[in-house]
This record gives structure tokens, C-alpha cells and sequence, in this order.
């Protein structure tokens, strides 16, 4: 940048960087990381702040992001995301999980998991609009859904499962109706989320879906395909209600495709949606501040054209991965596992233990 330049975008604390190209766009597409990598001013509370600034993760997310380095940068895009895998249940994630494109996991002990991680919540931003007090506040989808795609020694797999719930017997449409009623107002967005499939008429293997969504502050996914104790899996993180179905869906792929050597490829692709009810919108925000209930902000959002259905854009880089898995015969039933009573603590009395019972 030459001395004009550093003038020109500065002046007297104020950044007069141009702000990035309104969109719509496609969630993780060149004009979705444009916004999230601006320069220009989003937020003016104590000076003038990138968009970068307000991206705050917590829990899990935030300690995966910063054990893997991830981070949102556009000299190193690379840097943003990851796919891991563990294969084992007794480890610590952020320290012990494996890249996975072009790994063959060790999958003899019957665990198998994958773990997809990003430097931003994986709402990721369509558009964005003026706020107030010269702040800019982005567009950011709700996520609900999270489609994967798999392909198996170069074969497709398009069964168009939704998982979600405690069992993983049930039809597609008992499915998708329990996961309407559960999610707080499911009725103005889920439905369609789930029955209608990618708007873009893309078909994926499967479609995970969480009643209570991955807030701003959650940038990880977690993909258990294989387990034994279906229960551990769920102990991982309560809100992923998908856990026992998806598990069950994988072991009927493998049954499918038999025993031996087989090369898979899979492909996350988030899925978000912003939508009215009758009284507010409803979408995740970054930058800076918005009066989001004015009717004004509610218009010019609605002129924006994002409501609806968002997709990820289908070429996002770091989110597919190809590796190779060995299927013993074993795993290779189609039988998924089921969930069992669990034990009682060693500690507790006889007598105690028998009255329970």
C-alpha cells in the first residue's frame, strides 16, 4: 500500500476502507470470505474494528480453533478450516485427532469419528446492511442442517437420509415431522429445510439436522460413523440428536459396499436459513450493532433478498476429504449399534443397586 493509500484509509481514526460487495452469496464463497475478511469498518465502539473482531467462539469450538491454529486470514486460507478424525473414544480431541484427507484410519477397535472445524461460526455471511451509529452488521444464516455427501470407490451415495432423533428406525417423514415440532419455531422453516433437500437440487447421503441450531459462537461438527457405545457418542454434546441414526445409516452404507479395502470421499456442506415468524427475522449478525427489530433494518433486509434457504457454496475449500478405510467382515453386517443399559458404578451397594432394578 503506498503512502496515498495509508491516508486515504485513515483518516483521523475513521477507515475508510470500501466495504465488500452486498451479495447475496453463497455461504464460504469468495464473496462470503470477502466480507469476512474486510477491512473496512464494521464495527465504530471504541474505534474502528474489522469485521474479524466480532467473531467470538466458545467451549469446544473455541478450543479446537486455537489447538489447530485456525484462523480467518486471507493471505492463508488454509489456515481456516480442518478435517480430523479419532479412532478411538478415550482421547483428547484437540490433541489427538488425525488429518483425514489421504489417511487410512485404523478402524479394528470399532470407532471411528470426524471432526470438522473453523475459525468462524459456521453461519457463515450472505450479505450484510447499514446498522446504526456507522456500524455495518452482516447477514449470517441460521444453521440447522448439515448435508454430507459420500462417494465410495468413485460410486455416489444419494439415499437422502435425514437423521435426527432417538430412532433411527423411523421413517423420513416421522423424522422430519419430531424434528418440526422440537425445534423452537420449527414451524416457519424446518419443514421445507429438511423435505425439500439442497435448493440447488444437489443430493446428499445424509442430512444431519440439531432442534436447537449451532449458534454464532459453534464452528465445530462432529460425525460419529462408528461406535460401539451409542450413549458415549451422545455424552459428547447433548444437542447433536442426530448421533444414533447417523451411526446406524453408516453402518448400512458399509453394508452396502461390503467388506475390504475402499476409498471414500465426503463432503460437509452446512445449510442455513434466515426467516420470518410474525413479529422478527431471524438470522445470526456480525460487524457491529443493528437496531434488528426496526422495521427499517427489517426492510432493508427483505430488499436484500436473503430469505430462504442457504446453501454452502459446493467448491468451499477444506471441507471434503478423501481417505481409505479397511471394513472388516464384522462391520460389514449393515447392523447399526443399539443403545444398552448402562452399568452401575462399582462403588454402589448391593442392596442399593437391587432396588433400583
Amino acid at each position: 500500500m503506498g503512502p496515498c493509500m495509508s491516508i486515504a484509509s485513515d483518516v483521523f481514526g475513521i477507515n475508510l476502507m470500501p466495504p465488500p460487495d452486498k451479495g447475496p452469496h453463497e455461504m464460504y464463497s469468495e464473496g462470503s470470505f470477502a466480507i469476512v475478511n474486510s477491512k473496512a469498518t464494521w464495527d465504530t465502539n471504541g474505534g474502528s474494528k474489522p469485521y474479524t473482531d466480532s467473531i467470538d467462539l466458545r467451549g469446544g469450538s473455541h478450543t479446537l480453533a486455537k489447538e489447530w491454529k485456525l484462523q480467518c486470514d486471507a493471505a492463508n486460507p488454509a489456515s481456516f478450516n480442518t478435517l480430523r478424525y479419532t479412532n478411538k473414544h478415550d482421547c483428547t480431541v484437540s490433541k489427538d485427532a488425525m488429518i483425514l484427507d489421504g489417511s487410512t484410519p485404523d478402524v479394528s477397535a470399532n470407532h471411528f469419528g470426524v471432526w470438522y472445524c473453523q475459525a468462524h461460526g459456521l453461519g457463515m455471511p450472505v450479505s450484510w446492511t447499514d446498522g446504526r451509529d456507522g456500524n455495518r452488521m452482516s447477514i449470517n444464516p441460521q444453521v440447522y442442517a448439515v448435508d454430507v455427501y459420500i462417494t465410495v470407490d468413485g460410486k455416489e451415495y444419494t439415499d437422502g437420509h435425514v437423521c435426527y432423533g432417538s430412532d433411527p428406525n423411523l421413517s423420513r417423514d416421522k423424522i422430519i415431522a419430531q424434528a418440526v415440532k422440537d425445534a423452537t419455531y420449527g414451524e416457519y422453516f424446518a419443514k421445507d429445510l429438511l423435505s425439500k433437500g439442497p435448493s440447488d437440487g444437489s443430493k446428499p447421503w445424509a442430512t444431519i439436522y440439531r432442534d436447537e441450531r449451532w449458534g454464532p459462537d459453534d464452528s465445530y461438527i462432529y460425525l460419529p460413523l462408528m461406535a460401539d457405545d451409542v450413549d458415549n457418542e451422545l455424552g459428547i454434546d447433548d444437542k447433536n440428536k442426530y448421533v444414533h441414526c447417523l451411526l446406524s445409516k453408516f453402518s448400512q452404507l458399509l453394508g452396502k459396499v461390503g467388506s475390504g479395502a475402499h476409498t471414500f470421499t465426503l463432503r460437509l456442506r452446512p445449510r442455513g436459513v434466515v426467516f420470518e415468524d410474525d413479529d422478527y427475522q431471524h438470522y445470526e449478525s456480525g460487524g457491529g450493532s443493528g437496531n434488528v427489530d426496526s422495521e427499517e433494518t427489517k426492510n432493508a433486509v427483505r430488499a436484500l433478498g436473503v430469505i430462504g434457504q442457504h446453501l454452502t457454496a459446493a467448491n468451499a475449500p477444506g471441507m471434503s476429504a478423501t481417505f481409505t478405510l479397511n471394513v472388516d467382515k464384522s462391520q460389514a453386517t449393515g447392523k447399526g449399534p443399539v443403545r444398552k443399559a448402562q452399568p452401575f458404578a462399582a462403588s454402589w451397594p448391593a442392596g442399593e443397586i437391587e432396588e433400583c432394578i
